[in-house]
């Protein structure tokens, strides 16, 4: 990563890589972090738009009974009901 911050693809292909993953040894359960928002830099809805996406066109997800999706603060928890929800 360096001095780089984080891209849309590889947000993009680290969620299809961890769905893909839990799918082939049968997870039932979840828990994704808002993977690039931290030192990778990138924006908080942006991120998480692209994790949202890719659960819901991905057929590795239709395996998992839950997906718990989490940020680091109350506001980012307020932020994450908020975009599921849209």
């Amino acid at each position: 990563m360096g001095d780089k911050g984080t891209s849309r693809d590889s947000v993009r292909a680290a969620m299809k890589a961890s769905l893909k993953l839990a799918a082939e040894h049968d997870v039932a359960s979840l828990a994704v972090p808002a993977l690039g928002t931290g030192i990778g830099r990138l924006a908080f809805d942006e991120a998480v738009q692209i994790v949202l996406d890719v659960i819901r066109t991905s057929p590795d997800a239709d395996s998992l009974e839950v997906v718990v999706l989490f940020g680091y603060t109350s506001g980012d928890a307020e932020r994450l009901e908020q975009l599921i929800a849209s």
